[in-house]
């Protein structure tokens, strides 16, 4: 089974602030030991969660400032993600901040629907 890369995008709401949108990459970045397998509650199941500010010169982010990667095993371990509790927590966090999000999931190579 292929792993999956899981991208995720966060364009802000104008009154966050500098201080908060780093506070944020923080936490999302965190995730990688602070989201546990549900076998041991001790183990992370992430394998790698990358990310940071949009740098591109080509003018084509549309309105985006923050996106990450977050990198899993198996599907098994993504679908497990979207309800794990420490996600969750994460999620409540942005509550208020963000005007928009973009999620986009694939696994290397493969390109049929």
């Amino acid at each position: 089974m292929p792993i999956i890369h899981h991208i995720v995008s966060f364009a802000y709401n104008p009154d966050v602030s500098s201080a908060e949108k780093a506070l944020i990459g923080s936490r999302f970045l965190a995730l990688k030991d602070t989201c546990l397998s549900p076998s041991d509650n001790k183990t992370p199941y992430i394998l790698e969660v990358t990310g940071g500010s949009n740098n591109s010169p080509e003018g084509a982010a549309k309105g985006f400032d923050h996106s990450f990667v977050v990198t899993f095993a198996t599907e098994e371990d993504r679908d497990y993600y979207l309800k794990d509790p420490a996600h969750d927590a994460f999620k409540a966090t942005l509550a208020g901040k963000l005007k928009e999000v973009y999620v986009f999931d694939f696994a290397p190579g493969q390109f049929e629907a």
